[in-house]
């Protein structure tokens, strides 16, 4: 990771006291530019009565332990933390209780480098010339509840993701929206590995002028995607791209994506477990790769919903499911419910596109327990995929499957539907197909 230069930035410099000796530490560090009284230095600044002016003043001095809390307002500048915290106490940098902080205009808003145990929760990031969040050779931060929107231009050379993760690691990225920015939502990069990626609203991400942004782009290895909603972005919906190996992808729900709901491209080891894709321009769920590399090999799809992609109007590839020639090798598929309310390509296994289900599995073994069928969503036109009493995807999930987890994309526990049948496997027999369990009305 660069050298670890988190450690010279952050634990260095407390073995040595230097930020720490010079003042008393206080448990809440007070931020506010529109307070008449706020002073970005002396000795009383920072405090309730003579607030920080900018976010960047306090980031300076910001010590283990302590919160960096800001008040309503638009702040044009980059906050750049200069210390680390530690496992026991991090340095947390937020909007005060229902304050509306926007960072606005500046190359990012926030720029996190070398630095451990740092939190970013509750901002608005809008209209940076760069990465709206760029966190970089760094480890064990969280961003959470931000919203991170139009980072960057459509022109090229000038692209910018709304989070970028870069050579980081055993972080965590939730429950932030991002959208409008001209690369990727949210992208791990370079090495970037052992990171969460959770529930996270990524939309309407476009460069512009080629077609390229993806909702979630994972670029390095062995992290964790889940519970994320990616749609109407200008590429794939979530994509796990060239050597993105042996990465979990769970219960996110794509839909109406420019290219793929979720891709995996020369990636090996994937596995896709529970997800809903709907409606996206290309195939659904896509393993493919270059000929005479490893391509994506050795992937597991299991207890997937993937309906009407990749319909026979599409100039790319076709299917709700689709594994090219070069990835078949290891990769299994079982359990997944896939539909096409036409005609069309329905599941394409190397060089063979299959209409059925049945002749699909004939020929391959693949899909044993795999349903073709309506899942009887509530109204997909609306798009609301949450299932309907009756569906075929209830209590028909294997919960052994790798990664499944023990609640749906909303947080709700498995449950066993009364008025089904178990026809699941695994030490739950009642787990359901797809992002969302059923819950009988009351």
């Amino acid at each position: 990771m660069g050298g670890k230069r988190f450690f010279a930035a952050g634990l260095f410099l407390f073995v040595l006291g230097l930020p720490f000796a010079a003042r008393a530490t206080a448990a809440t560090i007070f931020v506010d530019q529109r307070n008449p009284a706020c002073v970005d230095s002396g000795a009383g600044a920072g405090q309730r009565a003579t607030p920080y002016c900018t976010i960047n003043a306090a980031a300076q001095i910001a010590v283990p332990g302590e919160i960096v809390q800001v008040a309503t307002g638009t702040y044009k500048e980059t906050v750049v933390p200069r210390n680390s915290g530690t496992p026991a106490a991090r340095i947390v940098y937020r909007a005060a209780p229902g304050a509306a902080v926007t960072l606005q205009g500046s190359s990012h808003g926030f720029d996190i480098e070398g630095l451990q145990w740092i939190s970013v929760r509750g901002f608005t990031i809008t209209g940076t010339s760069s990465n709206g969040i760029l966190v970089r050779d760094s480890a064990h931060v969280r961003i959470r509840h931000n919203r991170v929107a139009f980072s960057g231009l459509p022109a090229d050379g000038a692209i910018a993701a709304g989070i970028r993760i870069d050579d980081s690691t055993d972080s965590l990225i939730a429950d932030n929206t991002t959208h409008h920015n001209t690369d990727g939502g949210i992208y791990l990069v370079n090495g970037s590995t052992r990171n969460k990626v959770l529930r996270n609203t990524t939309f309407s991400n476009a460069r512009g002028y080629v077609r390229a942004a993806p909702g979630i782009d994972v670029r390095s290895p062995g992290n964790v995607i889940g519970d994320n909603i990616a749609h109407d972005n200008e590429d794939s919906g979530i994509q796990l791209y060239n050597g993105a190996n042996d990465n979990v992808v769970y219960d996110n729900l794509t839909y109406d994506n420019g290219d793929h709901g979720i891709d995996c491209l020369n990636s090996t080891g994937a596995v896709i477990v529970g997800n809903s894709v709907y409606g996206n321009t290309t195939a659904g769920i896509n393993l493919e790769g270059a000929t005479g590399t490893t391509a994506s090999r050795g992937g597991r799809l299991a207890n997937n919903i993937s309906v009407d992609n990749g319909s026979h109007n599409s100039v790319g590839t076709h299917g709700d499911i689709r594994v090219d020639a070069n990835s078949t090798p290891g990769t299994a598929i079982d359990r997944d419910l896939v539909w096409l309310s036409g005609s069309g390509t329905l599941i394409v296994w190397g060089n063979t596109s299959y209409t059925s289900l049945g002749t699909f599995t004939a020929a391959t073994r693949q899909e044993t327990h795999g349903l073709q069928a309506d899942p009887q969503w509530s109204d997909p036109s609306a798009r609301d995929f949450h299932l309907t009493a009756g569906s075929p995807a209830i209590d028909s999930a294997d919960s052994s499957a790798p990664s499944e987890p023990p609640f749906d994309i909303e947080g709700t526990a498995r449950v066993d539907d009364p008025g089904t049948v178990n026809s699941g496997a695994g030490p739950r027999t009642y787990d359901d197909r797809g992002a969302f369990e059923f819950h009988a009305s009351a």
